[in-house]
């Protein structure tokens, strides 16, 4: 019992006993840990998003800051001081010269609800006597005896009770006896009851939809590492000259999986309910869906062969602004996510190719995705196939070498490649491309060297260093001080001083930089 109950909890305290002030507005987030929706700038625009949509006279206004090397923007500052003093009065205004939320929600300590704690059980109780007496679901007589069936059912999980409420939408009026036969017992039998349903109705009349959503659709839907578009399930699960058949589906299944808007265009995405959907159908967190249970490594296969096929649509371009101009379905998910579930698939024969694709890698480091999938790679290096060990290290240690050019000049990939180590895999990868490169380096390496990785972005001597081991904080003469992330070389924070930085220290931590400079710490 996590996050989500909590939210549950805070949405019963305040609406159900609340109900009665027509003015309360409200916003919720829901995430997993780990994925973006975990990150506390995606939490804060998203609560930021829904206010704005929801209060009068809110309007959502994003200023883009204009970093030192960035492109000029063109909302003006009158432009933004007239609509920003449009707002209401009582709107407040979080300012930070670096906003860096994720640090702040690192000290953040979630309270945990236990589904058998007595506060949990009377806040369960009070809720099924409100909604069963504000449907008028059982005689009056009943009400107290038929919340404490529906609360004994329910194992104390509140999200339980939104299925078990949906199952007595469809008849006016229940007995106790008719409630006992018509709600299984906990979560799982409620998830059971949802999927035996619609197995049930397939059978007789569309096997082969039944057939596609064991082996295709909820194999990507647990395996995919964000909210997909139903054409991006088409795309996933090979449907995509068809996709009537997976709309069908995300129809049937909209009880388990609905369709939200989601991501910065809003569009349409299929995701969980609620994250133990996932547990139940991948039989984790001590639950099992028996017959319906998913591999997960089964998704992870068609995902990445899916994304493969996508990969090998990035040609190498070795010009500075030049584009392949294929703009398929699954392209961006692909760039985002082909090198974590290639190496989640057990699949050789996806990774090794993938990997190998330049063009690829490419595409990547344009769409500004390229440090990310590098860290991909290297966190998920150990589950990829044992026969993939030796290309997995050696694109690892390419990337992390050139990962910092390859972000400002991602075209120079194949070039890059070519001067990596003779021995190295991808310096015979590259060699084999019909179309070399004009400047090649003379004095290259026969293997790899102990040297892991250059940073490079100071524009003065380096005079300090400290590191945890998961970032490096640097202090140089040009009066800053660079914090880098160890797996991927890239620059996270820039920290400016007056005068050049004599040292820098690391909390024990990690979470404080200490710097010295001109009469200044």
């Amino acid at each position: 019992m996590g996050k989500s109950v909590f939210s549950a909890v805070m949405h019963t305290k305040l609406v159900v006993r609340g109900n009665k002030d027509s003015s309360l507005v409200m916003a919720h987030h829901f995430f997993t840990v780990g994925h973006t929706r975990s990150q506390g700038r995606t939490m804060l625009l998203c609560l930021a998003q829904q206010l704005a949509e929801k209060l009068p006279g809110l309007a959502a206004l994003l200023v883009p800051v204009v970093e030192k090397h960035g492109n000029a923007t063109q909302l003006s500052m009158q432009d933004t001081f007239t609509r920003f003093l449009r707002l209401p009065g009582w709107v407040r205004v979080l300012l930070t010269a670096r906003p860096q939320v994720e640090p702040a929600f690192e000290a953040w300590n979630p309270k945990w609800i236990k589904p058998e704690a007595l506060q949990n059980q009377r806040d369960m109780l009070a809720l099924l006597r409100w909604r069963l007496g504000q449907g008028s679901l059982v005689a009056d007589c009943d009400l107290e005896a038929a919340a404490q069936l529906m609360l004994e059912k329910s194992s104390g999980q509140f999200i339980y009770t939104k299925y078990a409420f949906d199952e007595l939408s469809d008849q006016a009026t229940w007995t106790l006896q008719e409630l006992e036969a018509r709600l299984p017992s906990r979560l799982e039998g409620m998830y059971l009851r949802v999927l035996s349903t619609l197995q049930e109705a397939l059978e007789a009349e569309r096997p082969d939809l039944l057939e596609l959503l064991h082996t295709r659709l909820l194999p990507v839907l647990v395996a995919c590492l964000e909210p997909l578009t139903v054409q991006e399930l088409a795309w996933a699960t090979g449907c995509e000259a068809d996709t009537s058949k997976v709309q069908q589906l995300v129809g049937l299944l909209a009880n388990l999986f609905p369709c939200r808007p989601a991501g910065p265009n809003q569009q349409e995405r299929v995701a969980p309910y609620h994250k133990s959907v996932l547990d139940w159908l991948t039989s984790a967190a001590g639950m099992s869906a028996g017959q319906f249970h998913v591999s997960t490594q089964q998704g992870h296969r068609l995902l990445a062969s899916a994304c493969l096929e996508e990969a090998k649509h990035c040609v190498v371009m070795c010009e500075p602004d030049s584009t392949s101009g294929y703009t398929g379905t699954g392209l961006g998910y692909s760039l985002r996510h082909a090198v974590a579930h290639a190496c989640l698939s057990g699949d050789s024969d996806v990774l090794q190719p993938l990997l190998l694709k330049f063009g690829f890698w490419q595409a990547a480091y344009k769409e500004g995705h390229g440090p990310d999938v590098l860290r991909d790679l290297i966190g998920l290096s150990q589950q990829a196939p044992a026969a993939c060990q030796t290309i997995v290290q050696d694109v690892a240690r390419w990337l992390r070498m050139c990962s910092n050019t390859l972000v400002k000049f991602p075209w120079a990939a194949l070039q890059l490649a070519r001067d990596a180590p003779h021995n190295s895999l991808v310096a015979r990868q590259a060699a084999s491309f019909p179309n070399q490169p004009v400047a090649s380096l003379l004095t290259k390496e026969d293997d790899w060297t102990a040297c892991l990785a250059v940073l490079t972005g100071h524009e003065d001597s380096v005079r300090s260093v400290a590191t945890d081991g998961k970032v490096i904080a640097s202090g140089s003469g040009d009066k800053t001080v660079r914090v880098w992330d160890v797996a991927t070389g890239r620059c996270m924070y820039t920290l400016e001083h007056t005068d050049a930085v004599r040292a820098v220290a690391l909390s024990l931590d990690g979470k404080i930089i200490v710097s010295t400079s001109d009469k200044t710490i």
